[in-house]
């Protein structure tokens, strides 16, 4: 298990661009096959950068690629 410090979304922009020094994401198919590859089988969301893209991307993030999700 490890602590992903970042929202999972293809959205382009944050709502919080310019108010936060850091704002995190990852590409949600990306980010699915590199913990795959490190063997990596569960991710925390619960941080500070959780809903650095809003409350509609951590939705984003819970719902991967079922294609990768599956495999």
């Amino acid at each position: 298990i490890v602590n992903l410090e970042a929202t999972l979304t293809e959205r382009p922009s944050s709502p919080f661009a310019g108010t936060k020094d850091w704002i995190l994401k990852g590409d949600p198919a990306k980010t699915l096959a590199a913990l795959k590859a490190v063997n990596i089988g569960a991710a925390a969301l619960g941080n500070n950068h959780t809903v650095d893209y809003g409350r509609d991307a951590l939705d984003d993030g819970r719902r991967p690629p079922v294609d990768l999700a599956r495999s």
